[in-house]
């Protein structure tokens, strides 16, 4: 699938930047619609019916669990970073990690208290821990550079989490039973719901983008409604920034339009691609795994011979005790040896 996927990104990767020259710095709209689109094609045609039952492999362990909080807290540490990684240096790459902590710290708070009050027994979700926090910084991804308010970066960050939690409630059965999807990691929800409330974010604070707001840093920010070359302005402006490029002297208004014909394309390339490569998958002489070997690494990998005794917190808590009372007993039988050899 990754061979296939690579090349279909890189080809709409290419055509959204050059032709339709959009802002999304954070790459809501080229990565993580995208990608989210592209898998729920794939998943369309691998649709397997008896697995909307769910599967008895299909269930964490306190160590996957402990493992996946790990991987968590290196999201959310460094999404800033990645946000911020194409943004101009100065003040739109400073407040492109200001605007994610802030969506972060807001998806966070709201998903503990969601995952409480969502549980039937009141009680927090480490699924909810480890996916609907992150919510946020993919929310504030296509303006994380612009001039919203800490207000509004809080707001994305609560109204991305609030999405994609009940996305993963209610959505994801949903699209299974009914659709045909079956989103097995909930990537429509932490990535596709997201990315299209950024997109619209995106598009509303590049309508309201004015001079009067930003200065002639408007022009940096949104370089393709800088003046055209040959025009006056951009003489003007370069007066003030000496390295200001010239641009295709767009408004708000077409730029916003711009905006929403790559999330449609986007999207469109992305479901299309999915589907053929799904069609390729399918394929008989590639060998898919029976629906019985699903969620099975021992099918593809070499496992350690614990793997099927620690499939659950008490498995895992059981063997550590086993390894332990074997320690200590162990440690008595080489005292009495060693004693009666005095």
């Amino acid at each position: 699938m990754a061979l296939l996927e690579i090349p279909v990104f890189g080809a709409t990767e290419w055509a959204v930047v050059k032709y339709l020259k959009i802002n999304d710095a954070g790459g809501s709209i080229l990565i993580h619609i995208f990608a989210c689109y592209f898998g729920l094609g794939v998943t369309f045609v691998l649709y397997r019916p008896s697995l909307n039952e769910g599967h008895p492999k299909e269930t964490t362990s306190y160590q996957s669990d402990l493992l996946s909080v790990m991987g968590t807290l290196f999201l959310w540490v460094f999404w800033p970073s990645f946000n911020s990684a194409l943004t101009f240096k100065g003040d739109d790459q400073h407040r492109a990690v200001l605007h994610t902590f802030i969506g972060l710290s807001a998806s966070t708070i709201t998903a503990f208290a969601l995952s409480s009050m969502l549980s039937k027994n009141g009680k927090i979700s480490m699924a909810d821990v480890q996916n609907v926090t992150l919510a946020g910084g993919v929310t504030v991804g296509a303006s994380v550079d612009m001039m919203i308010s800490p207000a509004a970066a809080y707001v994305l960050g609560i109204l991305g989490c609030i999405a994609c939690m009940l996305g993963y409630k209610y959505l994801s059965p949903f699209l299974a039973h009914r659709l045909r999807l079956q989103d097995q990691c909930g990537i429509h929800n932490l990535h596709g719901l997201t990315g299209l409330i950024s997109s619209l974010a995106g598009i509303c604070a590049i309508l309201l983008a004015s001079e009067e707001t930003y200065g002639p840093s408007l022009y940096q920010t949104f370089s393709h409604r800088a003046p055209p070359e040959g025009d006056p302005l951009l003489a003007e402006l370069q007066e003030f920034i000496p390295d200001l490029e010239a641009g295709l002297g767009r408004t708000a208004r077409e730029q916003a339009l711009f905006q929403v014909a790559a999330v449609c394309g986007t999207i469109a390339v992305a479901a299309v691609g999915g589907l053929l490569t799904g069609v390729v998958l399918k394929l008989p002489y590639l060998a898919s795994p029976s629906d019985e070997n699903c969620f099975d690494d021992e099918l593809f990998f070499n496992v350690p011979p614990d793997y099927n005794y620690a499939s659950s917190p008490q498995d895992v808590w059981s063997y550590v005790l086993r390894d332990a009372n074997k320690t200590d007993a162990d440690w008595c039988n080489k005292k009495t040896e060693h004693e009666q050899e005095e």
